[in-house]
């Protein structure tokens, strides 16, 4: 039975992954002259795909893996080494785009994270971040059953108390943490705004485990609880800028 299952889950995992970076994409504005940054960048496939959404060659993006750090860097991305838990290494308002994603609930320090998009985010600048929805239908599931969602990491080694497809240690040697913080669609909304920011729009992508085109439906009937939150905010103008 196993092996007829794993396959299916790995494949709406894929697929939640393709959803939700078309969301993101969908949210991006033409702005040829954009400085952009992607926080937690990867190898940047993705990151190359977001530019092009623009119509950039501005791109900038920061991660803390090697061998990721060395593939972006072939796709001309000038990329830095950073913990996102510390300062980014950027002046004051370098860019125009700032994306996030899926990367904010690995982080211990999420208000340093949100305090730096701020700071080097140009005056009307905007940022997009996306991570898993704490309130998701499939979490709300999961604790009805008693079950520990798989969202919310109590270690970095074990997958305690939850429900997977055998296999539950971690790869103790890979840097990226287990989840440190989850979000409601209305806690990363207050919070964003806490910072200085204003939502200009805010969307669900996925509802696990349906499939795409119904999730897409259930995501504008009720987004509050889709698979992944993504929210789109500006950096509010200041008074001299108006």
């Amino acid at each position: 039975m196993m092996f007829i299952i794993r396959p299916i889950f790995h494949s709406l995992v894929k697929q939640a992954d393709i959803e939700h970076r078309r969301g993101i994409l969908s949210l991006l504005e033409a702005n040829p002259g954009a400085k952009l940054l992607d926080l937690g960048c990867g190898n940047g496939d993705f990151t190359i795909k977001v530019a092009g959404k623009i119509g950039t060659n501005k791109i900038s993006g920061i991660d803390i893996v090697e061998s990721k750090i060395i593939e972006a860097r072939e796709q001309k991305i000038e990329i830095h080494k950073a913990d996102l838990n510390n300062k980014l290494p950027f002046a004051d308002e370098s860019f125009d785009i700032i994306i996030g994603n899926q990367v904010i609930e690995h982080l211990s320090d999420t208000d340093i994270f949100v305090r730096e998009i701020h700071r080097v985010l140009k005056n009307g600048g905007y940022t997009i971040i996306t991570t898993p929805n704490l309130a998701g239908i499939h979490n709300i599931l999961f604790l009805l059953l008693g079950i520990q969602p798989p969202n919310a990491s109590v270690s970095d080694y074990y997958l305690a108390g939850t429900w997977t497809l055998g296999e539950k240690s971690l790869d103790p040697v890979k840097f990226q943490p287990s989840h440190r913080r989850l979000f409601t669609l209305r806690a990363l909304e207050e919070f964003l705004e806490y910072y200085g920011f204003e939502i200009d729009k805010s969307i669900g992508t996925e509802y696990f485990p349906l499939p795409t085109l119904l999730a897409r439906v259930m995501c504008l009937i009720d987004k509050k609880h889709a698979t992944h939150i993504t929210v789109k905010a500006r950096k509010k103008l200041l008074i001299k800028d108006l």
